[in-house]
């Protein structure tokens, strides 16, 4: 095998190993993730104009750029995967048919709209006709369930695939954007696929190898504006006719490519370089005039509160994704946090102009996660400065009392949204009247929807309804002392100097400040702080781990406001309320267990019984010394 064909091989095994690294990133390999950010269609998008640009992306811009312009169409061959796909079709459905004609003005206009809207701001257009996205969109379906989203996601790929049996690339050289882009700098390339006259007998299996029909054997001519560099030319010449070479050789450029012998030829050739050099004149100023339009219009729309995405301005967004304007001018609906979101929530656009967003109903969003914001390829899913889920608000909860079972139903309490909260937003409050009822702190919730996936609700529908926050807000840390003791209690990290120590077991908080925490185990903290502050505990909030009847005496008799237990047992609460303490609490239980859960806890049997809450505490002193 000689060096030329060679090439082809070369060009197969780094296009499989590409492809299949891009796979494997959308079903969890991180470690490929690198793949996706040197896509060209994610780039453009990051770089058009109006949005700014990272250092990342006009690295990547400039080295497609220069690879093209030194080797040409390379990208088309190797990174994209859906050029690649396109050639295992072929392959596999031995499909010879190609595209002859050179469709230069649908080409040519195809790209101009597509790019001057990008460069106005407008996405839609671009990620209908982008191969990347195309691609990933079909690849993460396997992540859905609804039929409109299947048919969303494999429909444009299917198209394509159909154009594969009928005129093998057709996409690649009439419709896609990103390669007529390419193609017009890989005209100028150093290194072209060309036909030595000297050695070429005009058998034309050059031609019919062509994917693009950009080879004119007869003529002995390549057009390497649309030759997307598959080599499959230099597989199958016999004569080695078809090289890959500089064209800085002067000693090998044929005499094809020169002008031709018939004067007649040359002026129509001159004729339609004139006319090929007034539609590129006329395009360059399309994608101006369209891109200034765009942009126009997006603030028309900012400025009348509108959007892309008016018909779909009940749906959530991402976390990160700022509002619905920009994250419509940044989002290509590649479908990769979709298909990496590992609770499966993130849902892809059903409709052109719609966007990716939430879909809660089967679960909720992890604070701790930010597999979204890493596999974005166009930064539209960012968490900003605090680089956490944590701290960036989505959603406004909202609560309807009377679809609450912990009101309206027969049984115990339902406290599964109190539960499942992980910013503490949401704590089950006993009224006087005896009602266990959520209370949700606005200000502290982030909209995860956890509590929204696992309310039941009276008669089936549920309490608690999220609605879309426009934009998307940073939580203020520090702000809710309550909130933090609970979540420092917890064992959760909070950004609070009051809890810059390792997790205490019990807090204390009075006149909006910490005044006192404690750790160990069992009731020691808690006798430890009532031992040391005294009267300083009136009136003060105790937030402790867990509670049962026997803590409950101890707090009765310090005379505290409020007690909230991250584990409280109905015993407790209904002694805690009996002698008017306000009492909250996260997870209620029948009856606090000892440590190795094989019956219940010694000191709650010592108090069983005792009303008398003085009396409780003296028969623990007594049990403790």
């Amino acid at each position: 095998m000689n060096g030329q064909k060679t090439l082809r091989l070369i060009r197969i095994v780094f296009a499989t190993m590409f492809l299949v690294g891009l796979v494997a990133a959308f079903f969890g390999l991180s470690q490929t993730l690198w793949i996706t950010t040197i896509q060209f269609s994610a780039s453009a998008v990051c770089f058009s104009v109006f949005k700014g640009f990272l250092t990342s992306t006009v690295i990547t811009l400039a080295l497609i750029l220069l690879t093209t312009l030194l080797f040409g169409r390379l990208y088309c061959a190797v990174l994209c995967p859906l050029g690649v796909t396109q050639d295992f079709c072929a392959w596999l459905t031995r499909r010879k048919g190609s595209m002859k004609r050179n469709c230069v003005v649908l080409r040519y206009f195809v790209a101009a709209v597509v790019f001057g809207a990008l460069t106005g701001g407008c996405v839609a257009i671009f990620r209908t006709l982008d191969p990347y996205s195309i691609f990933g969109s079909a690849l993460a379906v396997s992540a859905h369930s609804t039929a409109l989203e299947y048919v969303g996601a494999i429909l444009p790929l299917f198209l394509v695939l159909a154009l594969v049996l009928w005129k093998r690339r057709l996409f690649c050289v009439t419709l896609c954007p990103v390669g007529t882009l390419l193609g017009l700098v890989a005209q100028f390339s150093f290194w072209k696929i060309r036909l030595d006259a000297d050695k070429c007998k005009g058998c034309k299996l050059c031609e019919k190898a062509c994917p693009t029909g950009c080879i004119n054997a007869e003529n002995k001519l390549v057009d390497n504006e649309r030759c997307v560099r598959c080599m499959n030319c230099l597989g199958v010449c016999r004569h080695s006719a078809a090289r890959f070479s500089c064209t800085s050789n002067k000693a090998d450029i044929p005499a094809q490519n020169n002008m031709e012998s018939d004067p007649e030829k040359n002026a129509e050739k001159e004729k339609s370089d004139v006319s090929r050099r007034k539609f590129l004149g006329a395009t360059a100023t399309g994608v101006v005039i369209l891109g200034v339009g765009s942009q126009h219009v997006a603030i028309h729309c900012k400025n009348r509160k509108l959007t892309l995405a008016d018909s779909t301005g009940s749906q959530i967004l991402p976390p990160g994704a700022r509002n619905r304007r920009w994250f419509s001018s940044q989002c290509i609906d590649c479908g990769l946090c979709s298909a990496r979101c590992p609770e499966r929530i993130i849902r892809p656009a059903v409709s052109p102009n719609g966007l990716v967003h939430l879909d809660f109903s089967q679960g909720g969003c992890d604070i701790h996660c930010k597999a979204c914001e890493e596999a974005c390829p166009t930064h539209a899913i960012a968490f900003g400065k605090y680089r956490t889920r944590r701290t960036i608000r989505i959603a406004n909860v909202g609560y309807d009392p009377q679809y609450c079972l912990s009101i309206q139903g027969e049984n115990e309490p339902c406290a599964k949204c109190a539960e499942i909260c992980p910013s503490a937003a949401i704590i089950m409050k006993v009224s006087p009247t005896g009602f266990h009822i959520p209370q949700l702190n606005e200000n502290m919730c982030i909209g995860c929807g956890k509590c929204y996936s696992v309310c039941e609700g009276y008669t089936n529908k549920k309490a608690l309804f999220l609605t879309p926050l426009e934009p998307q807000r940073l939580l203020a840390t520090g702000q809710d002392v309550l909130r933090d003791a609970i979540l420092a209690v917890r064992g959760t990290f909070v950004d609070s100097p009051n809890f810059a120590t390792p997790s205490p077991d019990c807090v204390v908080i009075k006149d909006g400040a910490v005044i006192d925490k404690e750790s160990g185990k069992g009731l020691k903290p808690l006798l430890a702080l009532a031992e040391r502050n005294g009267e300083k505990l009136q009136g003060a909030i105790v937030v402790d781990k867990v509670i049962g009847r026997a803590a409950a005496a101890i707090l009765i008799c310090a005379k505290v406001a409020y007690v909230h237990g991250e584990l409280m047992s109905a015993d407790g609460v209904a002694f805690l309320t009996m002698h008017g303490v306000a009492a909250g609490y996260r997870k209620l239980v029948p009856l606090i267990l000892n440590r190795d859960m094989s019956g219940r806890c010694p000191l709650e049997l010592l108090v069983d019984g005792i009303d008398n809450p003085e009396k409780a505490v003296e028969t623990l002193k007594g049990k403790q010394k």
